[in-house]
C-alpha cells in the first residue's frame, strides 16, 4: 500500500533527481496519518505497522 518515492533507487526519484530525506519522512507521516484516521473509523487501533515489502510484492 505505501510506496516510498525512492523504493527502487534509494535516494533518487523516478526522474533521477536526489530526494530530500525530510520530504521522504513527510510523505511517510502523511500516509500514516491518513491510514490511521481511516482505520479509526472502524474501531480502536491497538497497533499499526508499516513494513517495506518490495521483494514480496514483485514476486
Amino acid at each position: 500500500m505505501y510506496q516510498r518515492s525512492d523504493m527502487i533507487t534509494p535516494g533518487v526519484d523516478a526522474q533521477g533527481q536526489l530526494i530530500d530525506l525530510r520530504k521522504i519522512q513527510e510523505h511517510f507521516e502523511d500516509f500514516y496519518e491518513d491510514i490511521f484516521d481511516e482505520l479509526c473509523k472502524l474501531g480502536e487501533i491497538e497497533s499499526l505497522n508499516v513494513c517495506e515489502n518490495l521483494p514480496f510484492s514483485r514476486g
